[in-house]
C-alpha cells in the first residue's frame, strides 16, 4: 500500500539553537533529525538504503518508507492487497546491483519491490517446499562480488538466492555437524578479498566457503557469544561487534582482541551495526551509548544531549548508511532518523553558552575588532566587552553581568579601535572610553557635548585616521573630532543654514580614503569631508537619477580595492566612482537591490561580503556572480547588525548578528559538489471521477515510458519533481519549461511542481532541472512526454470523410442532390448539435457531480480544519501553561530583575517570535515609565520619562491590550492618542501587566520587517500570561528593594562611620564634609544648613552644596528667607509648630503655594520643584534645618533614606555641641566620643578588616567570640572562619576589595575561643582606612535562628518520611493482604457451602488456592517482620556454616514447587564449585535470594528465560539472576531499594514493595554488595556479592 506523506522540516529550530558551543567545522559533528513530526512512519528505523536514482529508503518498524527530500512515500500491508507489504516491520531494505530492492521483514518473510506497480514480490517458508526461504524473520540481505545474494534469517539460518530457479538454498546448524554452520540466528554477513562470507550469528563467528558450503567456526569466549556486527576495512582490520563491545578479529590464530571505544573501565558497549565511509573512518553504532566515530586512530562519541537539537537522535543506533552525496544517515531504534553532511555547515559561530564564563557574555554583537597582538575584541549590546583569543580559545569578560568581570555602565559596546598596544578606544552609550586592557581600567573622556544628554553621549562609531585623530560618529550630535595629544574636542553637526554642512547629526560608519577624505554615512545621506578645508560634499538618493544613491538612509561606507567608495544603504548596495561623483546600482541582483546592508567586507580575491536582515551575500562585481547564505548554511541567524564586521589581518571574515558571531576563511568555505539526478516523481490531474482503470493505465505509463497521454477533457496537471542531494534539500532549486508551450526557462526557486491548465491538444515534452543546496546543477534533469488528443470531430480523418461524401457526388448530379445534400447536411449538423448537446448535458452533470464533490470536500475540510484548530488549540492552551509554569519557576532563581526579564524574554520567544521586546514599568504616583528590559534589532533603550503620550503609555491609559499594524497608529497619530516615539515599526503589540486592577506596566513586542506576525491569537496569548507576569515583576521588585534597601543601610552606615572619624574641631569644615556627603548619597540636587533665627522668625543659610558644580555656593550664605513651608506653614508660628511635630516637611509641588513668600522670590528663580526641611536640633530645643532642594523631578526617598537624613541631623546636632566647647582639644575629644558611641554601643559586632588582618574590632566583638582585643588586633581573619566556609569568605572578601557589587548576606560559621561555632550573618562595605582600601564588616549573630531552622528541617524531614512510609504501608497492607484474605475466604465458603458435592478436582483447586493464599500472606509477614526489626535495630545475624551448593538447590526446588500449577519462564540453573562451608544467615539470606527469584519469574513472560547462576570469584561469592521481563524504568531506579517502592510499569502485578529493601539489607548484612543493571522492556540483571566468610 502506497501512501504519500509531505515531510515538513524543523531543522530550522534546530539550526537557530546551535546551543552555544564553539562549533568547528572539521571536528564537531552536527545532525539533523527525521522522525514522526516529519512524516516518517515509525521512529525504530533498522534500514537504510539509496536506490540508483537516487531515492533514500527507510525500513521502519511500521512499514517502508521511500523518501526524495520533501515527500515521504510509505509502504504498509494492506489485508485486501496480496502485493501489498507483507509485514509492516520491516528489519532490512537493500538495492542488488540490477536495481531490485530487497525488503526483509520481521515475520512477513522476504519480498522484492515492483517499481512500476508498486507491488511486492513476496517470499515466505513454506515447510513443504524445501526451496522456500527457511525462516520469515530476515535482517540481513546481503550480495556477494560475484552477484550472488544472501539472505540471513533470525531462526532458519542462511539462504542463497537462486536467481534462475527463483528458489532458495539453506544452510542451517546441525548439531552434529561442526563444519555447518554455529548457530541459525544470523546477525550480520560480510565478504573478505578472497570471496569467503564472514557470519555473525548467536553463536560465535562463521567463515563460508562458497566453493565448498563448509562453514568454519570461530568462538570466542565472551560473556556472551552473540555478534551483532562485522566490518573488514579498507586497509584489511576486521572489526568484530558484540554483546560486550568491539574487537579486532586475527583469522590467524582465531582471537578476538578488544578495542575500547571509550576510556570507561568498563567498556561493555552492545556494537549494533559498523560501518566505513568513503574516506575511511569506521562508525560504531551502539545499544544506549550512541554513535562512535573512528579517525586518527582513536573513537570520538556521539550522544543525544536533550538540550542541543543538533546532537544525534537517540543513543539506540541500528543502521548507518552513506549516500551518494556523502551524506552519513543514521537511522535509530526510537527516535528517528539523524543526517550528517560536513558540507552543510559553512561557518563557524561564537555564542554565550549560558554559566560558562569561557564563551561570550552576550549573543548581541555590535562591534568586532583586531588589535595589533592579533587579539579579536567583540562589543556586545548588552554583555559588554569581550576579549577572545582564536589560538587558545580563550574569552575573558568585562560586563556588570553576575558572575562576569564588573565594568557598570560600559553593556554596550558600539565601536573598537586602537590607540597603542595594550590601549583601546571604545565608543558607548555613555560616550569615548580609553580602555586598559593590561590594567583592565577604564577612563571615561569628558566632552560637554557629547554628554550633555543622555542620549546625545551614544556613540555609533569611531576612526583614527592617519594623523593619530579620532573621529566619532554619535547618535545625535553629528561628527565629532578627538585630538588624543591636546585633549581636545571639534564638532561639526548639520546646521541647515549652511550649504557645505554635515547633512543629518547622525552618524552610523565612517572610513578614510587613500587621500585622506573622510566618508560618512548618516541618517540622510552620504558625505565626503575635507579635513583641510572642513567642508562637506553631500551624496544623495534622486527619484529621477539613477546615478544617485538608491536610499537616503546610509547604514555602513567603506573603501573597496579599487579605490571607490562600497556604501551600504537601507535598499541595496551601491558603488561611488570617486572620480566622477556617479553611483552605480546592483539592481541585477535583487538581494542587493531591496535588502538594508549592515555590513561590507571585501576578501583577498575582491569578492564583496555583504551582510543582511535576511542573510550573508557573496558577491563578485567582476561577473555580477553571486551567492546567499542562510541560518541553513550555519549563520548564527539570518539578522546581522550595523557595523558588526571586521576582516582579520590573516584574511578571515568577521560578522556579528542578534544571535552570536559567525567567522571564517572565504576560500574554505565547504561547499557540496555532488550533480545531483533530477527526477519528476508525480503528477495530479485535477479533473474528478476518472475510472479507476485510466488511473491505472496512466500511472504504468508514467512510470514505465515516462510519458503521459490524456484525453482532451483532462488537460489540467501539475507535475512533481525533486533533486536528489538531501545535504540540505529545503536549499535545492529547479527551473523547468514546457516546450511547445513555454519559451523560456521558469526559475521555481524551492518550489517542487509546476502545473498547466487547459493544454490545447498537442504533443509538449515537459523539462526540469535541478540543483543542490550549493547551487550545483544538474543541467540534463528530467523530461516526460506529454500528449493531450483531440476531440473524434477534431481529428484529419472525420474532416477528410465528410468534404470526400461530398464531392463524390459528382458535378453533374448537383441540381438533383443538392436539396437532398443540404438536408443530409442539415440532418448531419443536427447530429453533431445533438452530440454536442448530449456532451453538454454530460458536462453539466460531471459538472454538477464536481460541485457536489466540492461541497463534500469542503465539509470535510471544514471539519478537518475544525479538528485541527482544537489540536492547534489545545497544544497552545499547554504551551502557554508550560509557559506560566516557567515564569513562576523563573521568579526565585532570577538573580535580579534583568535576569528575570531576560528569562521572560525567552519563555515568550517559545510561543511566538519575540526578537524586539521590551517590559516598561509604570510609577503612578510620580506618573513615570521606566523601561528596565528593553532588547530591540534597531532602537536604543529608552531613557526613564514623566509618561507621555507614546503608544505604550497609551496602554497604560485604556489598560487593555492593543494590537498596532502601521494604519492603526497612523489612525491614533491622527486622532491625537499617541505621539511617535522611536523608530516606527509596521507591528505592534502591547498587554498591560496589572496588579489588582492597577496597570503597573507594558510588555510588548514588535516587528520591524512585516505586519502579519501577529494576530488576535498571540494577543490573547500574551494576554493571558501577562497576569503570571505581572506577579512574577511585582514579587521581584519587592525582592530587589528589599536587597537595594539593604545596600542603601550598608552605604550609609559607611558614610556614616566615615563622617564619624571627621574632625569636629573645625564647625564650618564638618558642616561641609556633612553637606556633600548628604548630597552624593542621596543624589540630591542642593543640600544647605539653615539656622532659625526666632527673634526675627528668619531662616539664615549658613551653607549651601551644589551638586551639579560640586561645590557651595558663596552667594547663597547671605540669604535669609521667612520661616514658611509651601503648603503647610504660612507663618512663622505654624512652622516651627510643625517642625517639632513632624520632624520633617516635604512638597512634591514646591512652587504651588504663594502665600509663603518664598516662592516668588527664591523657589521659581531658582526652579525647586521639591523641598524638604529636616529640623537640627540643639540641647533640646531645633537650632536650624538641613534643607534638600531638587530641580529636575520628584524626589522620593526611601524609610532607609530618611533614617540617614534623621543620622545626619543628629550628627549636625553633635557638631555643633562639639563647636560650642571651649578648647580644641576638649572638643575634639567630646566629638569622637560622641561618634563612637555608634560604634562601641552597636547592638552587633564591627570589624574593620585589611590586608587580611582585624585592624578594629567594637566590644561587642569580644562578648559574642570570647577573644580579648589582644587576640583579635592584627590576627588573621580567615583563622576564625570555620574551614567549611574559608574558601567562600576568602572569594567575597576580595571582590569587596575590588570594588565588585554583591548585595548577598553571607552566613559564615566563625570559631569562639571556645572551640564553638557560632554563625553569623555578614554584611560588608568597601572602606577607606587609613589612607588604604579596607572592608567593614557587620556580623549579626544568628545562631540560635540557624539552630532552630535545623531542627525544624530535620524535623520536618523525618516526620515527612515516617508519613509517607505510614501512607505507603498502609496501603500496601491494605491491597496485598486484601487479595489473599478475599482468595481464603471465597475458597472457604465454596467448600462450606457444598462440601463434599464438589468435584474432587474443584475441591483441590480451592484448597490449593488458600495454600497459595497462606504461603503469599506469611511471605509477606515475614517480609515486614524483617523490615521492622531491621528498622528498630533488632535484626541479628545469626551465621553458621552451610552447604551453599544444596542450600540454594533447595530453595529453588521449593520456589518451583510453589510456582508448579502457573505459567512463568523457563528457569536456567548453574550452581558451580560453591563451598560446603559458607558462613552465612541462612533464614536471612533465603528471604533476600527468593525475593530477587521470584521477581524475575513473576516480571517476565511466560515464553522467555531466567537464568540463576552461581560461582566463586577469588574468596567471594557471587549469585546472579538475569531475567528477559519488563525491566526497570530510568525514573524508577534511584528509588528502587526505597521501602514500599514499587516501579512505575508494574500495573497491577502483586509486591509489598519491600523486596529489594531486604536484598538489599540482606546482602549489607553479609558485608556484600548488590548490582542492578536494567533496561526497560530488555529485562534486569541483579549480582549479589558476599564474602565466604563474615567477619
Amino acid at each position: 500500500m502506497r501512501t504519500p506523506k509531505k515531510i515538513s522540516y524543523f531543522f530550522l529550530t534546530a539550526i537557530l539553537f546551535l546551543s552555544g558551543n564553539l562549533f568547528s567545522q572539521q571536528n564537531k559533528l552536527q545532525f539533523e533529525n527525521i522522525s514522526l513530526e516529519n512524516g516518517l512512519s515509525h521512529n525504530a528505523v533498522y534500514s537504510i538504503t539509496q536506490d540508483k536514482p537516487g531515492f533514500m529508503w527507510f525500513a521502519t518498524q511500521d512499514g517502508l518508507n521511500k523518501y526524495d527530500g520533501h515527500n515521504i512515500t510509505v509502504y504498509k500491508f494492506n489485508p485486501t492487497d496480496s502485493t501489498s507489504l507483507p509485514n509492516n516491520n520491516v528489519s532490512k531494505v537493500f538495492e542488488d546491483k540490477d536495481g531490485n530492492i530487497w525488503v526483509g521483514t520481521w515475520g512477513g518473510g522476504l519480498c522484492r519491490f515492483d517499481p512500476i506497480r508498486e507491488s511486492f514480490i513476496i517470499y515466505k517458508y513454506n515447510p513443504a517446499n524445501t526451496s522456500s526461504i527457511s525462516f520469515n524473520r530476515v535482517p540481513v540481505i546481503f550480495q556477494s562480488k560475484n552477484g550472488d545474494l544472501w539472505v540471513g534469517t533470525a531462526g532458519g539460518g542462511l539462504n542463497k538466492y537462486l536467481k534462475d530457479k527463483d528458489a532458495f538454498e539453506t544452510f542451517k546448524h546441525f548439531n552434529d555437524d561442526d563444519n555447518s554452520l554455529s548457530n541459525n540466528r544470523v546477525w550480520d554477513i560480510t565478504e573478505d578479498k578472497s570471496g569467503n562470507l564472514w557470519i555473525a550469528t548467536d553463536e560465535g563467528l562463521n567463515k563460508f566457503n562458497p566453493s565448498t558450503k563448509t562453514f568454519s567456526q570461530y568462538i570466542p569466549n565472551f560473556s556472551s557469544n552473540r555478534i551483532r556486527s562485522l566490518l573488514i576495512s579498507s586497509n584489511g582490520d576486521f572489526y568484530v561487534g558484540g554483546e560486550t563491545g568491539l574487537y579486532l578479529f586475527n583469522e590467524a590464530n582465531g582471537e578476538f582482541n578488544k578495542t575500547p571505544l571509550s576510556q570507561r573501565e568498563t567498556d561493555q558497549d552492545v556494537v549494533n551495526v559498523l560501518f566505513e565511509d568513503k574516506h575511511g573512518k569506521v562508525w560504531a553504532g551502539t545499544y544506549g551509548n550512541g554513535l562512535y566515530v573512528k579517525s586518527n586512530g582513536t573513537f570520538e562519541n556521539y550522544v543525544n544531549n536533550p538540550n542541543n537539537p543538533l546532537s544525534l537522535r537517540s543513543n539506540d543506533v541500528r543502521s548507518i548508511f552513506e549516500d551518494n552525496s556523502s551524506t552519513i544517515w543514521i537511522g535509530t531504534r526510537g527516535n528517528g532518523i539523524s543526517k550528517y553532511n560536513p558540507s552543510t555547515i559553512k561557518f563557524n559561530t561564537l555564542r554565550n553558552i549560558p554559566y560558562d564564563k569561557n564563551s561570550l557574555t552576550s549573543n548581541s554583537i555590535r562591534t568586532i575588532f583586531e588589535d595589533s597582538q592579533k587579539n579579536i575584541w567583540i562589543g556586545t549590546n548588552d554583555g559588554g566587552l569581550n576579549y577572545y583569543n582564536p589560538s587558545t580559545n580563550y574569552f575573558k569578560s568585562f560586563t556588570s553581568q553576575p558572575g562576569r568581570n564588573v565594568v557598570k555602565g560600559y553593556e554596550r559596546i558600539t565601536s573598537i579601535i586602537e590607540d597603542s598596544p595594550g590601549i583601546l578606544w571604545l565608543g558607548t552609550d555613555d560616550g569615548l572610553v580609553k580602555f586598559n586592557s593590561n590594567s583592565g581600567t577604564f577612563d571615561l573622556i569628558k566632552n560637554e557635548m557629547i554628554t550633555a544628554t543622555s542620549s546625545n553621549s551614544i556613540i555609533l562609531c569611531l576612526l583614527k585616521d592617519r594623523e593619530g585623530n579620532i573621529w566619532i560618529g554619535t547618535y545625535g550630535v553629528g561628527l565629532q573630532k578627538y585630538d588624543p595629544a591636546a585633549g581636545t574636542f571639534q564638532g561639526y553637526r548639520n546646521n541647515p543654514n549652511v550649504k557645505n554642512s554635515l547633512s543629518h547629526n547622525e552618524v552610523w560608519s565612517i572610513c578614510e580614503d587613500n587621500e585622506g577624505f573622510l566618508w560618512i554615512a548618516t541618517g540622510d545621506g552620504l558625505n565626503k569631508f575635507d579635513k583641510k578645508t572642513g567642508q562637506f560634499t553631500v551624496y544623495k538618493h534622486s527619484l529621477n537619477d539613477n546615478n544617485s544613491l538608491s536610499d537616503n538612509f546610509i547604514n555602513y561606507v567603506t573603501m573597496g580595492f579599487s579605490g571607490n567608495i562600497l556604501v551600504g544603504t537601507n535598499t541595496g548596495l551601491n558603488l561611488l566612482e570617486r572620480s566622477s561623483g556617479n553611483v552605480k546600482r546592483f539592481d541585477n541582483v535583487y538581494e542587493l537591490s531591496v535588502e538594508a546592508i549592515y555590513g561590507i567586507l571585501q576578501d583577498n580575491k575582491s569578492n564583496i561580503w555583504v551582510s543582511t536582515t535576511k542573510g550573508l551575500i557573496k558577491f563578485n562585481p567582476q561577473n555580477n556572480d553571486y551567492k546567499t547564505f542562510n541560518v541553513l548554511d550555519g549563520l548564527q541567524s539570518n539578522v546581522f547588525t550595523q557595523n558588526a564586521c571586521y576582516k582579520a589581518s590573516d584574511g578571515r571574515l568577521f560578522f556579528g548578528g542578534i544571535n552570536g558571531l559567525n567567522y571564517f576563511y572565504p576560500d574554505s568555505i565547504p561547499e557540496n559538489k555532488h550533480v545531483p539526478n533530477v527526477v519528476i516523481t508525480d503528477y495530479k490531474l485535477i479533473e474528478q471521477n476518472i475510472p479507476e482503470s485510466d488511473l491505472d493505465k496512466y500511472w504504468e505509463m508514467f512510470k514505465s515510458e515516462g510519458k503521459l497521454v490524456l484525453p482532451y477533457d483532462r488537460n489540467f496537471v501539475t507535475l512533481d519533481f525533486a533533486s536528489l542531494d538531501y545535504a540540505r534539500p529545503e536549499k535545492n532549486e529547479f527551473e523547468y519549461k514546457l516546450e511547445g508551450l513555454d519559451n523560456n526557462w521558469i526559475d521555481a526557486g524551492n518550489r517542487r511542481y509546476a502545473t498547466y491548465t487547459s493544454l490545447n491538444p498537442g504533443t509538449y515534452t515537459f523539462r526540469v532541472k535541478g540543483s543542490n543546496n550549493d547551487g550545483v546543477w544538474n543541467e540534463n534533469g528530467a523530461t516526460i512526454t506529454i500528449q493531450i488528443t483531440p476531440p473524434y470531430w477534431k481529428t484529419w480523418w472525420f474532416i477528410s470523410g465528410i468534404l470526400l461524401l461530398v464531392v463524390s457526388s459528382g458535378y453533374t448530379a448537383y441540381n438533383y442532390r443538392v436539396t437532398r445534400l443540404r438536408r443530409k447536411q442539415t440532418e448531419l449538423l443536427n447530429l453533431i448539435n445533438e452530440k454536442e448537446i448530449a456532451e453538454a448535458k454530460l458536462r453539466k452533470s460531471e459538472e454538477e457531480i464536481r460541485k457536489i464533490n466540492s461541497f463534500l470536500e469542503e465539509r470535510i475540510k471544514e471539519r478537518t480544519a475544525k479538528l485541527e484548530n482544537e489540536i492547534v488549540e489545545r497544544k497552545r492552551y499547554e504551551r502557554v501553561q508550560e509557559a506560566i509554569y516557567q515564569i513562576a519557576e523563573a521568579i526565585p532563581v532570577s538573580e535580579d530583575m534583568t535576569e528575570l526579564f531576560s528569562k521572560i524574554h525567552g519563555i515568550i520567544g517559545m510561543l511566538m517570535p519575540a526578537k524586539n521586546f521590551y517590559i516598561a514599568l509604570y510609577d503612578k504616583k510620580n506618573d513615570f515609565v521606566t523601561f528596565p528590559y528593553y532588547v530591540d534589532e534597531f532602537d536604543y533603550l529608552p531613557l526613564p520619562r514623566r509618561a507621555k503620550k507614546g503608544i505604550t503609555e497609551y496602554v497604560i491609559r485604556n489598560g487593555k491590550a492593543l494590537l498596532s499594524t502601521r494604519s492603526v497608529s497612523e489612525q491614533l497619530i491622527r486622532e491625537g492618542e499617541i505621539e511617535q516615539t522611536g523608530r516606527p515599526a509596521p507591528l505592534w503589540m502591547g498587554v498591560p501587566l496589572k496588579i489588582k486592577g492597577e496597570t503597573i506596566g507594558v510588555m510588548a513586542i514588535q516587528d520591524y520587517h512585516r505586519e502579519d506576525t501577529y494576530g488576535e491569537n498571540e494577543m490573547q496569548i500574551l494576554t493571558f500570561v501577562s497576569e503570571q507576569i505581572s506577579v512574577a515583576v511585582e514579587r521581584k521588585t519587592r525582592e530587589e528593594n528589599d536587597k537595594k534597601n539593604l545596600d542603601v543601610i550598608l552605604q550609609h552606615r559607611n558614610v556614616l562611620l566615615v563622617l564619624s572619624q571627621v574632625d569636629k574641631s573645625d564647625f564650618n569644615q564638618s558642616l561641609e564634609k556633612i553637606l556633600t556627603a548628604t548630597s552624593q548619597t542621596l543624589n540630591i540636587d542642593r543640600v544647605s544648613f539653615w539656622i532659625l533665627d526666632k527673634e526675627e522668625k528668619k531662616l539664615k543659610c549658613k551653607k549651601m552644596y551644589i551638586k551639579k558644580s560640586n561645590s557651595f555656593d558663596k552667594a547663597s550664605e547671605t540669604t535669609i528667607l521667612p520661616a514658611t513651608f509651601p503648603g503647610i506653614a504660612g507663618n512663622y508660628d505654624d512652622y516651627y509648630y510643625a517642625l517639632k511635630s513632624n520632624k520633617k516637611l516635604q512638597s512634591n509641588d514646591a512652587q504651588s503655594d504663594e502665600s509663603t513668600g518664598i516662592v516668588d522670590n527664591y523657589l521659581k528663580p531658582l526652579g525647586i520643584k521639591y523641598i524638604m526641611d529636616i529640623p537640627v536640633w540643639l540641647r533640646g530645643d531645633i537650632y536650624g534645618i538641613i534643607c534638600l532642594e531638587e530641580t529636575i523631578q520628584i524626589k522620593e526617598l526611601s524609610v532607609a533614606d530618611e533614617d540617614f537624613i534623621a543620622s545626619i541631623s543628629t550628627m549636625l546636632t553633635l557638631s555643633l555641641e562639639a563647636s560650642f566647647r571651649k578648647k580644641a582639644e576638649e572638643s575634639l575629644s567630646a566629638s569622637e566620643e560622641q561618634y563612637k558611641l555608634l560604634v562601641e554601643n552597636a547592638s552587633e559586632a564591627i570589624l574593620v578588616l585589611q590586608d587580611g588582618l582585624i585592624k578594629y574590632s567594637n566590644p561587642k566583638t569580644f562578648d559574642l567570640l570570647g577573644y580579648d582585643a589582644a587576640e583579635l588586633h592584627y590576627a588573621k581573619f580567615l583563622n576564625f572562619i570555620h574551614e567549611d566556609d574559608r574558601e567562600l569568605a576568602l572569594i567575597n572578601h576580595m571582590k569587596k576589595l575590588k570594588g565588585e557589587h554583591d548585595p548577598t548576606v553571607y552566613t559564615y560559621g566563625i570559631i569562639t575561643k571556645r572551640g564553638l561555632i557560632r554563625y553569623f550573618s555578614v554584611n560588608s562595605v568597601l572602606i577607606n582606612w587609613g589612607g588604604d582600601r579596607a572592608v567593614l564588616a557587620f556580623l549579626s549573630d544568628v545562631t540560635e535562628r540557624k539552630r532552630a531552622e535545623r531542627e525544624i528541617q530535620l524535623s520536618f524531614e523525618k516526620q515527612k518520611e515516617l508519613s509517607e512510609l505510614r501512607s505507603k504501608f498502609v496501603t500496601m497492607a491494605s491491597h496485598e493482604f486484601k487479595t489473599p484474605l478475599t482468595a481464603i475466604l471465597g475458597s472457604a465458603e465454596i467448600l462450606e457451602k457444598y462440601g463434599e458435592g464438589l468435584a474432587a478436582d474443584k475441591r483441590q483447586r480451592n484448597i490449593f488456592r488458600i495454600q497459595e493464599s497462606v504461603k503469599r500472606m506469611n511471605q509477606m509477614l515475614n517480609d515486614i517482620i524483617i523490615m521492622g526489626k531491621s528498622d528498630t535495630g533488632k535484626l541479628e545475624l545469626k551465621a553458621a556454616p552451610i552447604d551453599l551448593n544444596l542450600f540454594l538447590q533447595n530453595l529453588i526446588d521449593d520456589l518451583l514447587q510453589r510456582e508448579a500449577k502457573k505459567s512463568h519462564p523457563k528457569l536456567n540453573v548453574d550452581i558451580q564449585g560453591l563451598p560446603v562451608d559458607a558462613n552465612v544467615d541462612a533464614e536471612i539470606i533465603r528471604q533476600g535470594i527468593e525475593n530477587i527469584l521470584s521477581n524475575a519469574l513473576k516480571f517476565s513472560e511466560p515464553n522467555t528465560e531466567v537464568s540463576f547462576k552461581a560461582y566463586m570469584d577469588k574468596s567471594n561469592i557471587v549469585i546472579k539472576v538475569r531475567d528477559e521481563g519488563i525491566g526497570i524504568p530510568d525514573n524508577d531506579k534511584q528509588r528502587l531499594m526505597e521501602p514500599f517502592f514499587k516501579g512505575s510499569n508494574v500495573g497491577n502485578l502483586s509486591g509489598t514493595g519491600l523486596g529489594l529493601t531486604i536484598v538489599k539489607r540482606a546482602i549489607e548484612m553479609h558485608q556484600g554488595k548488590i548490582e542492578i543493571h536494567s533496561q526497560e522492556n530488555k529485562g534486569t540483571e541483579v549480582t549479589m556479592t558476599i564474602p565466604y566468610r563474615i567477619n
